[in-house]
């Protein structure tokens, strides 16, 4: 063989080993770039997912705190014990409020199991939402008074019904626009 087709031949081969190699080199790049490329779209699909995730936890907590001020507001209006302390003396302060006398308060229990219980004691039977505490209170003043006093029954924390007003004028030489006036209210407890 001649100098000029040795130097073509090796020439040839240097061509097609460069050739190869280049081509070697494009296909682990490529495959280098579509990994990267695939990790590129994995990441972005779970930081996409962990926003969603991050935002329905944000409006999760949202609610929480709602249902949270919500069972604060519920303990006062329905609390779990009967309170009987606090209830009276709430009830006395706000007749005292509407320039009434409270005149008094006692259990209303009917259908009672118990023998011999004590009027004077604030007692709990079996409702139909949880349990209930019926009571009769007594106060007298003035019937404008009286009415502002319901209004703010009707406004007190803590969840309540009147069942019955009874409303009598007072006889005993007082002034002329004076009422007695007994309620019997249901006063309601979580279960």
């Amino acid at each position: 063989m001649n100098k000029v087709k040795k130097f073509y031949l090796v020439i040839s081969a240097l061509f097609i080993l460069n050739a190869l190699i280049i081509l070697g080199f494009a296909a682990g790049s490529y495959a280098f770039l579509l990994n990267q490329n695939t990790d590129l779209l994995e990441k972005n699909y779970y930081a996409k997912m962990l926003d969603e995730k991050y935002a329905i936890l944000s409006a999760l907590k949202i609610k929480y705190e709602k249902v949270q001020n919500s069972t604060e507001l519920l303990s006062k209006t329905l609390p779990e014990d009967k309170s009987a302390s606090s209830l009276m003396s709430d009830l006395s302060t706000l007749s005292q409020k509407n320039g009434l006398k409270f005149t008094y308060l006692k259990s209303d229990v009917t259908n009672s199991k118990k023998k011999n219980t004590d009027p004077s004691l604030l007692q709990t039977q079996n409702g139909k939402y949880g349990q209930e505490m019926p009571i009769i209170i007594e106060v007298s003043g003035s019937y404008n008074n009286f009415v502002s006093f319901v209004k703010s029954l009707e406004s007190y924390q803590r969840l309540l019904n009147i069942k019955s007003i009874e409303i009598k004028k007072e006889s005993d030489g007082a002034v002329q626009d004076t009422i007695i006036a007994t309620l019997k209210i249901t006063v309601y407890l979580k279960k």
